[in-house]
């Protein structure tokens, strides 16, 4: 039996677990792009809530959302009081996205950017009882450049997939330079396919998301990275397969309705109805 990634927002808290939330939303019909620059305060990067990984006080963010139909942008700057500085831009469309993340730093500069779109949607199998439980798989393209320099220099790219504001998978693509290794880099072209568990005709949100890092991995060591994607960094790219959660049988004969009027069976609409 496959493993249970998600079974619905009320579940999800009754367990006592956190749902995860973007700023603005991940239960909003649209495209977002959130960008922050900043002061690192050493500790790890947590979820999509990106204020969690600077000094208070002392980062900078900017955040855009909008309809499905247009584009959302968001860009930040930061020069640092050890010199160093930060900026990162994101932008994105319905279907894709792209980052960029730049930090140059002596200390402890940042900078982590966001895109990404969601979207309510309702699963319709024909002849099959409505909340029976379904298993449906999509996937996301991915590509960027990761590079990282001096001491500690770190280039991180995730991609995510939420649901119900929960996340239930992705992928990351990490480097971190070193002493006896200050020029590294990493070319980024993979996908990430993720299953969650779904009910028949019950309406939920699902969203995914790209987010770039570069910075220094520790405090007071000199290093740059930059982490960038081309303008369909993140790409979605469709509907792999949905079966019956419980025997395996694939449905092909199957409907979906979203808010936006999207059809995102399909690999990458990048426009709207």
């Amino acid at each position: 039996m496959p493993r249970l990634l998600h079974i619905g927002a009320t579940v999800v808290l009754s367990l006592g677990l956190q749902a995860a939330y973007a700023t603005p939303s991940l239960q909003q019909s649209g495209n977002f792009a959130y960008s922050c620059s900043g002061r690192g305060n050493g500790h790890a990067y947590n979820g999509i809530h990106l204020q969690d990984g600077f000094v208070a006080g002392q980062y900078k963010c900017k955040e855009s959302s909008v309809a499905p139909a247009l584009t959302s942008k968001a860009a930040s700057h930061y020069n640092g009081i050890s010199g160093g500085s930060s900026r990162g831009k994101a932008k994105s469309l319905a279907g894709k996205g792209a980052v960029l993340a730049i930090s140059s730093t002596v200390s402890d500069e940042a900078d982590r950017s966001l895109t990404g779109f969601a979207d309510r949607w309702t699963i319709s199998v024909s002849g099959v009882d409505t909340r029976a439980a379904l298993l449906l798989t999509v996937r996301l393209k991915v590509q960027g450049e990761l590079e990282a320099h001096g001491w500690s220099g770190s280039s991180r790219l995730s991609a995510g997939v939420f649901a119900d504001g929960a996340y239930v998978g992705g992928g990351s693509w990490g480097i971190r330079s070193e002493i006896g290794n200050l020029d590294v880099f990493l070319p980024v072209n993979d996908t990430a396919s993720v299953s969650l568990l779904v009910m028949n005709d019950a309406p939920f949100w699902l969203a995914a998301t790209l987010t770039a890092s570069a910075g220094a991995a520790a405090m007071g060591a000199p290093g740059s990275a930059r982490t960038s994607t081309p303008a369909s960094g993140l790409l979605w790219d469709g509907v792999v397969e949905l079966r019956d959660y419980w025997t395996g049988q694939v449905y092909t004969d199957w409907t979906l309705t979203s808010d936006s009027g999207i059809d995102w069976r399909q690999p990458c609409p990048c426009t709207v109805p």
